[in-house]
């Protein structure tokens, strides 16, 4: 989830004023890398904790976003696995 806390969110900004300069001289390209590698620092990781409803949250706000099946760097958000398949992963004979 890419939400801040007030410490959080100075750190980031003296982070973006350090690194950035002076906006209007810095790339384009630079600056969506530099705001989409913070992006995906502060997003859910694996073994991250969730509650149902946190997780359908992300759901909702990835489905609101231009392309939510990608992060800022391209890589996939989600993915679809058929009941057979999460049934092979798991060495069941049979779907679910």
């Amino acid at each position: 989830m890419f939400e801040f806390n007030r410490d959080t969110f100075t750190e980031f900004l003296a982070y973006l004023a350090d690194v950035l300069g002076s906006p209007s001289r810095v790339a384009e390209e630079v600056k969506r890398n530099l705001v989409a590698t913070m992006a995906c620092k502060k997003a859910v990781k694996a073994r991250d904790s969730l509650t149902p409803q946190e997780a359908v949250r992300i759901i909702d706000d990835l489905r609101k976003t231009r392309d939510g099946e990608h992060c800022p760097h391209g890589r996939p958000t989600m993915f679809y696995l058929s009941a057979a398949e999460l049934a092979r992963k798991f060495e069941r004979s049979s779907p679910l």
